[in-house]
Order: structure tokens, then sequence, then C-alpha cells
């Protein structure tokens, strides 16, 4: 395979063994080997110990490898080369969140990769995710919202600022980020359950066992699902709904049935044959 003009510039730079040794580690990482990537981009090291791209690339296969604090070890490495680089402050900001969650340090980074992105979508949503890990859903907010302009059809912004005004008890403005969010990917078990999570606090029964339906039609194994759905119905007085869902949520986990029996929701049709039946031991 030729080298591309960008790679026979590096072999020009600093040597044919460290363009091989570079280009090797490229094509490890690409098919997800990074024990080996790793080895070679050590040795790219050896040969340029200030190259930015290998310090970097090495900060991905660490990453990859389980091993954040090195991760963050490269990636500063790389910025004392190239200290206003987007990459390598984004994806320093990356496993600071993802992954050693120190939440400050994220916002820190992901403020050194908007200064050079301004608009850049994922720098403004990772900011805002880690400014709600953080509880202040305000600030998560208004960076979801600086997003979302940037790619108004990401569901992403849209679900986690759906997250951020329901935290903020803002029922009814996330139950417009969750509609959003659903219309860009329908087929979203979360959005659809926390969707029906908004609407049963607003009292909108009806609507929330729909959603949880819904819910349940996506991922048919989870049993608070269909719990929190057959509850929705019996709030409606709609029993044989409620039992059906019922029985499938203690089938999947038999602590529902305990749940059941001191749950209010279920005070209008507990006497019922269909569910007191279910609730006998």
């Amino acid at each position: 395979m030729p080298l591309t003009t960008v790679e026979d510039k590096r072999s020009r730079l600093y040597g044919a063994d460290y363009a091989s040794s570079y280009r090797q580690a490229k094509s490890y990482e690409a098919d997800e080997r990074y024990e080996e990537a790793f080895a070679c981009y050590e040795q790219a090291l050896l040969f340029c110990p200030r190259d930015y791209w290998a310090w970097y690339g090495r900060g991905r296969v660490m990453s990859a490898l389980g091993e954040p604090e090195e991760a963050v070890a490269s990636f500063d490495n790389a910025l004392a080369v190239r200290p206003t680089d987007y990459w390598a402050w984004y994806s320093k900001g990356y496993v600071n969140l993802e992954e050693l969650e120190d939440f400050p340090c994220a916002i820190a980074c992901f403020d050194k990769a908007l200064c050079a992105r301004p608009d850049d979508y994922w720098a403004l949503f990772r900011r805002g995710d880690a400014l709600r890990h953080l509880c202040d859903f305000a600030d998560a907010i208004a960076y979801y919202d600086r997003a979302s302009l940037v790619r108004p059809d990401d569901f992403w912004a849209w679900f986690r600022r759906g997250d951020a005004l329901r935290h903020s008890g803002m029922q009814v403005a996330a139950l417009e980020s969750y509609n959003c969010a659903l219309d860009i990917d329908p087929d979203d078990f979360w959005a659809h359950y926390k969707r029906a999570e908004v609407l049963r606090y607003l009292g909108r029964d009806r609507e929330a066992a729909s959603g949880y339906r819904n819910a349940v039609a996506i991922r048919p194994e989870d049993d608070c699902a269909w719990y929190n759905h057959a509850s929705c119905k019996a709030l409606c007085q709609e029993i044989e709904q409620s039992a059906n869902s019922l029985r499938q949520a203690i089938h999947l986990d038999s602590t529902n049935r305990a749940l059941a029996r001191t749950d209010p929701s279920f005070d209008g049709i507990r006497d019922s044959d269909l569910v007191s039946s279910l609730l006998r031991d």
C-alpha cells in the first residue's frame, strides 16, 4: 500500500522506521488490535518522542485498553506539543467524563476544545453532560440547546436535555424534549420510558400507559416497564390490561408481586379476581 501524501511527508521528516511504525499502529487500531497498536505507537515514539499524532493515538489506544490514567497522560504529552489542538483536549475531556468521572476536569478540557472549535457538537454536548452529572441543570440545558442548534436532528442533545429539564422540575418542557428525541429515533427504549414517566408525573395516566407499552414493545424483557404499564392501567380502572401486564412483570421478576400488594396504584382493582389471584404466593 503506497504512503499517503501526509505519511510521505512524515516519513521524510522522521524517517522510514517511524513512518512504518506509525502506519502499522493506525492499521492495528482500526482493526481493534489495541495491544499491537500500543506497541507500534511506542516504537514510533522512540523514533520521534515529540510527535503529536503518535501520543494522541497512544492515548486513544490506552482508553480502549481500559487504562484511562495512561490515556490522559498520553493526551497531556500530545498537548505539550500542540497546546491548542482540538482532538487531544476533546479526547482528554471524554476520558475524564466517561471513564474517570472527573467532571470538573472534563469541563475544563471541553472548554479548551471549544476554544479551537466553538460550534463543535460533541464538545458542546459532552460539556452539557458533565454539567448534568454535577447537577448544574440550568447550564447543562444551555449547552444542550447550543448543541441542538448545531445538529437539530441529533437524538442525544434532545434526549439529555429532557433528562436535565426533568431533574429541574420542568416536566412539560422535558416532555417536549423527549418528543423531539423520539421524532428522530422512534425506537429508543429509554426515550419512550422517560417520556412515560413524565406523563405519569403530570397525571396523564392513559398516555403514560401508552408510552410504557411502546417501551416494552422495544424491550419486552424489562420488568419495570411492564409493571409501570400495569400500574397506569390500574389507575385507569382497566383491570384486564393491568392484570396482563402485572402478570408479565411478576414473571420477569417475582419481587414485583410484593411491590404490587402495597402500591396505591392498585388500590382500586386489587380485590378483583384477576389481580388478587396474581398477588397470592
